[in-house]
């Protein structure tokens, strides 16, 4: 039993990229993206306002699901599980940035996920949007708390290690559900962009 112990290094995945469109075309691009996604099955809007230096601030929750790997099944509990994302966007025109973080809102004592990203004008083509997204996943972090099951899934062998392998999967699996809708978004910018100037044509 390994009360007390945890994972004390976070999983870090980054990625970053060029959107070969101007800010305000990629800030409603991201509003729009989760619609008919694989992983993302409900978005709701939480809030939305200006503040007084003119910049639109947004709060979303995200629900996610997507089949969990074999080896985490006996963590999660089933094949998968709802995972849910706070979403939080600063968009600031007159800066030309735009700001967005999550974290999740469930199973934080399985394993906690934060993410930043930030978009600006592309330092060699200011018509393009450059952008880097960091994720940030622990698991088995909570207080006084170890691995949710005191009965072992791996069998013989050092338990620490198996656990700690455990918890590298488990956080490579939250970061990369994080992660997922990013890494192709340069090819769904075209796809939303062209479907929204057919849209447009037909209007």
């Amino acid at each position: 039993v390994l009360v007390g112990w945890n994972l004390k290094m976070p999983t870090v995945q980054t990625h970053q990229g060029v959107y070969k469109y101007p800010l305000g075309t990629v800030s409603s691009y991201l509003w729009d993206r989760h619609e008919g996604h694989g992983w993302i099955k409900e978005v709701e809007v939480v809030r939305r306002s200006i503040d007084d230096k003119g910049r639109l601030h947004s709060r979303r929750l995200l629900t996610l699901l997507s089949p969990s790997p074999l080896l985490l099944r006996p963590i999660l509990g089933a094949a998968s599980r709802p995972f849910y994302l706070v979403e939080d966007v600063i968009v600031d025109l007159e800066a030309q940035k735009m700001h967005v973080r999550t974290q999740n809102a469930n199973l934080g004592a399985l394993c906690s996920s934060r993410s930043e990203s930030v978009y600006e004008p592309d330092g060699e083509n200011p018509r393009w949007t450059q952008y880097k997204v960091v994720a940030e996943t622990a698991a088995f972090q909570g207080k006084e708390k170890g691995p949710p099951s005191t009965t072992s899934i791996i069998g013989s062998g050092d338990e620490r290690t198996s656990w700690g392998s455990i918890g590298r999967s488990l956080e490579r699996f939250v970061g990369g559900l994080v992660l997922g809708n990013v890494r192709t978004g340069e090819t769904r910018i075209n796809e939303w962009a062209a479907a929204m100037r057919a849209r447009h044509a037909q209007g």
